[in-house]
C-alpha cells in the first residue's frame, strides 16, 4: 500500500474528504518525523516501534571495480513489530 491508497482507505472508512485525510497522514508522518530526529523513538502500542540506531563506519567493495571502500557510518530507522501485529502476521 503506498501513501495515496492508505489516504483513499481512509477517506472510504472514516466518510472524510481526501483532502482533509491527506492533511491528516502528512500531519501524522512530519510529527513521525520530528520524534525521530529529536528522540529517536516512535512507539505506537500494539503495532509497532520505530527507533533510529547507529551504523558504524564498514568497509565495503565497489562493485565494478573491486576496489575496497570505506562506507562512512550514518544513521537509520528500525522496526520492531508490536504484539497484536506480530500475532495477526503470525496466524
Amino acid at each position: 500500500m503506498n501513501k495515496a491508497q492508505l489516504i483513499n482507505r481512509l477517506s472510504a472508512q472514516t466518510n472524510m474528504q481526501k483532502k482533509e485525510c491527506r492533511l491528516m497522514v502528512d500531519a501524522m508522518l512530519d510529527m513521525m518525523e520530528e520524534e525521530l530526529h529529536t528522540t529517536g523513538k516512535v512507539q505506537l502500542s500494539g503495532f509497532g516501534t520505530f527507533e533510529t540506531k547507529q551504523r558504524n563506519a564498514r568497509q565495503g567493495v565497489h562493485p565494478k571495480s573491486q576496489e575496497k571502500i570505506t562506507i562512512p557510518a550514518s544513521k537509520t530507522v528500525q522496526f520492531k513489530l508490536g504484539k497484536s501485529l506480530k500475532g495477526k502476521l503470525n496466524g
